[in-house]
């Protein structure tokens, strides 16, 4: 019985680690996620940046070809 006791007492020591375990892997998990979401909105910066420099190349290339037209 005192062998059954002391396993018990290991098996329940194991546990309570393996518990602690998984409460840190959620806690970096949901760091994880919040990275993400932060790297998420940066990149939707960057991709509107980028259409906006689209835009922009596009005015001034309209432009351009309309001063060669014009020989300005």
């Amino acid at each position: 019985m005192n062998e059954n006791h002391a396993t018990m007492n290991e098996n329940h020591s194991t546990m309570n680690e393996n518990h602690a375990t998984m409460n840190e892997n959620h806690s970096t998990m949901n760091e994880n996620h919040s990275t993400m979401n932060e790297n998420h909105a940066t990149m939707n910066e960057n991709h509107s940046t980028m259409n906006e420099n689209h835009y922009l190349i596009a005015i001034y290339r309209v432009h351009d070809s309309t001063c060669i037209r014009n020989n300005h």
